[in-house]
């Protein structure tokens, strides 16, 4: 296995974009950086909230992004006793919809919201 110097691993890694990073609500603002997926993660200098600095959690956001286990689509149980299935996201924003219509009709829109 090669050896890397540091100077070659910042040439390979790009920008990729920018994010807010989703831990707290401090809303320190994130370069994600990477090689076509997310590799690293840095504080944006000129963020007021952040400074360029982030925590080890948001230091760490890459390796979230990229886990095995993660979810990449929706899922919906229809009561609490059912299981998770997967599923669309249209068929989640239509079960919305209606649950959210129930509980209006029935108990007023105070019930969702003031």
């Amino acid at each position: 296995m090669r050896a890397f110097h540091c100077w070659e691993i910042e040439d390979a890694v790009k920008l990729l974009g920018e994010s807010i990073c989703p831990y707290c609500g401090v809303g320190c603002r994130l370069r994600v950086e990477g090689n076509g997926k997310p590799q690293r993660i840095r504080g944006v200098e000129d963020a007021p909230a952040n400074l360029g600095g982030i925590c080890a959690k948001g230091a760490l956001l890459h390796e979230a992004i990229d886990a095995p286990d993660r979810l990449t689509h929706p899922q919906l149980r229809r009561s609490r006793s059912a299981h998770f299935r997967p599923t669309n996201w249209n068929t989640v924003f239509q079960y919305l919809r209606e649950t959210l219509h129930d509980i209006v009709s029935t108990s007023g829109p105070e019930s969702i919201a003031t």
